[in-house]
């Protein structure tokens, strides 16, 4: 099977857009995240380029690691999400067991809000420290992984409801919630100073 993360975005979307199950709302939360990371990593290169301080070179070189390893690990939950959702719809058409499905279908889009949640983070920084003619980029990036982020906790949601190990369960729960309380932070601090009157009237 191809994998969609090596095809083509037209190819994509017709599938995204096709009467099947797969791609669905976890893999698309994926795609929205690469397009967030993307952008932050589009920003950090031309800061690392315009600052002649050594000290933030540093800092900002260290971001760009970062950021590649969330966009990275970003990049295999674009299948992975599908394949755990078609092996959770077999289990449950063969009357097996479905927890450990359950389980792996709610740990992709949990991993997916983890990188995201980070990924705003270095958005945050590079809101405040990075290339100030990228601002708008930073603020696209930020909305993206903000998106992203809470449509892959709708999909942590949905499968954790027919978990039967309250452990699992109430650990996820309480990382969403946390995670989400700080993304929400994050994405109001940086929408709040640029809304659209605001971009508008700067000269």
């Amino acid at each position: 099977m191809l994998k969609y993360i090596d095809s083509s975005i037209s190819y994509y979307i017709k599938k995204l857009s096709s009467k099947k199950n797969t791609p669905g709302g976890g893999s698309a939360s994926a795609v929205n995240a690469l397009l967030g990371c993307g952008l932050n990593l589009m920003v950090l290169n031309f800061s690392i380029k315009d600052i002649n301080k050594k000290s933030k070179n540093e800092i900002l070189l260290k971001k760009k690691n970062n950021q590649n390893k969330y966009l990275n690990n970003i990049f295999s939950f674009v299948d992975e999400d599908c394949i755990a959702f078609e092996n959770l719809m077999k289990s449950v058409s063969l009357n097996k067991n479905t927890q450990k499905e359950f389980k792996r279908a709610a740990t992709i889009p949990f991993n997916i809000c983890k990188e995201a949640y980070k990924s705003i983070k270095i958005t945050q920084f590079l809101f405040d420290n990075g290339n100030k003619n990228l601002l708008t980029d930073v603020i696209c990036a930020s909305n993206m992984l903000y998106s992203a982020f809470n449509s892959a906790s709708i999909n942590v949601a949905i499968n954790l409801k027919y978990i039967k190990n309250k452990d699992f369960v109430k650990k996820k729960t309480k990382s969403i919630i946390d995670m989400g309380k700080e993304v929400n932070i994050i994405n109001f601090y940086i929408n709040e100073k640029t809304n659209f009157n605001n971009i508008i009237c700067q000269k």
